[in-house]
């Protein structure tokens, strides 16, 4: 019960920022309403006129949440300034929180499953860098790898390119989680944990030409 209240946690922490931004600014992203467009509308022209800059990077991100659920396509357009941003700002913390949004953006949209894949591959390279302990870009990776196919065709190919030919399982994870959990783990921080069957070891390269 403990491991997969943990891997629950988990999850729920994912979808807040690593960081606490609300703390540190004024702005109460609260008050705007997906229904007052004016007012979102005016915000944005306000936002990217400002001079690139940490604070900018993360007022385009929120921005780009409200349009999440109702408008794909400006969340994406939306993700990807405060990309640009983050990115001439050295803003690498907030970096992995605008990919992991933006994969799963191309995640709903069934024909865009590669370009997810895409996302989600560097948000786990950019936790690992970070040396932030995350278990679900993993997931969303072998999520966006079934989406591409047929369940039996991408776990054909999973076992065909994996080193220990063959596919992982829930009880793979849980069983880390349950060690990362216990005592026995004790002396262990900023350390990432791959459990993927040695797909880590291959390039991008490698995966995708097999």
């Amino acid at each position: 019960m403990k491991k997969y209240l943990l891997i629950l946690v988990l999850i729920v922490l994912a979808s807040q920022n690593t960081f606490s931004q609300e703390k540190k600014y004024d702005f109460n992203f609260d008050r705007f309403n997906q229904k007052n467009n004016k007012r979102i509308k005016d915000s944005a022209n306000y936002f990217l006129a400002m001079p690139d800059s940490k604070d900018k990077s993360y007022y385009i991100y929120k921005l780009a949440n409200l349009f999440f659920f109702s408008n794909s396509d400006s969340a994406i357009y939306y993700f990807k300034i405060a990309e640009q941003v983050a990115q001439s700002s050295n803003f690498q913390e907030i970096l992995p929180e605008i990919h992991i949004d933006l994969a799963n953006s191309y995640g709903m949209m069934k024909s865009n499953q590669s370009i997810a894949l895409y996302y989600n591959t560097i948000t786990k390279q950019e936790y690992e860098k970070l040396k932030v302990k995350q278990v679900y870009p993993d997931f969303n990776i072998m999520i966006n790898y079934s989406r591409m196919g047929s369940s039996t065709k991408t776990k054909k190919i999973l076992e065909k390119i994996t080193p220990l030919k063959r596919m992982g399982t829930s009880q793979d994870i849980a069983n880390v989680v349950d060690f990362l959990t216990s005592d026995k783990s004790s002396y262990i921080t900023g350390a990432t944990i791959p459990v993927d069957g040695g797909l880590r070891l291959l390039s991008q390269a490698a995966i995708f030409k097999n």
